[in-house]
């Protein structure tokens, strides 16, 4: 499962959409485990999709378990409280220094375009308050099913990357909301001859 540590560190908030509605710790499942009347075995964290967490719980003998790193791990649990408001003004951050980046591009180019919406974006979308005054469309690979409808609360319509493509002038500037993919998706723009500056939705240069 995705750990909630990763989330925290990593400022990862947009990670909270409608088929991410939940996150777990550590004392996630030692809870889960004490309703089951088990007990955690072992513990691992993969760095699969931004970091997980991978619990083994059973009944078995509590031999070969590591009861000191298992503490250790409770211990720096125990100030996440203290983490999420950091997150709190990390986030508030990224929201009004993007919301002022996007202004200036508009007031400097007029509508942006915008690549890729990945279910993730919505929460960003959302939170920059972007609308059809601010970006003209949303491009898609052709043939993807979004194609045709618009961003969930918005009236920004969705388009093929055909129609990006097929514009003359490829050096405006266009925003990334596929930020988690970022030289994905560089590349598959200058491999399709757009020159324009890509703007990341989202990055780790945001929270500096």
């Amino acid at each position: 499962n995705h750990y909630l540590g990763a989330v925290l560190d990593g400022n990862q908030f947009d990670t909270f959409y409608h088929e991410h509605p939940r996150t777990y710790s550590y004392a996630s499942f030692a809870r889960m485990a004490q309703t089951l009347q088990a007990q955690i075995l072992d513990v691992d964290f993969p760095s699969r999709y931004g970091g997980n967490i991978r619990v083994y719980i059973g009944r078995s003998s509590a031999s070969g378990v590591n009861s000191e790193r298992m503490r250790e791990i409770e211990r720096r649990e125990s100030a996440y409280a203290a983490v999420f408001g950091t997150l709190r003004q990390n986030v508030e951050h990224w929201r009004q220094s993007k919301a002022k980046q996007i202004g200036e591009l508009v007031k400097k180019h007029g509508k942006l375009r915008a690549k890729a919406f990945p279910g993730r974006a919505a929460i960003l979308v959302k939170l920059l308050s972007l609308d059809d005054s601010m970006i003209s469309a949303v491009y898609e690979k052709p043939g993807s099913l979004k194609i045709g409808n618009y961003l969930p609360g918005t009236r920004i319509e969705i388009h093929s990357d055909d129609e990006l493509f097929a514009l003359t002038d490829s050096s405006q500037p266009i925003l990334n909301l596929a930020w988690h993919i970022p030289q994905e998706i560089r590349n598959y723009l200058t491999e399709h001859g757009y020159r324009g500056t890509v703007i990341d939705v989202l990055s780790g240069q945001d929270f500096l």
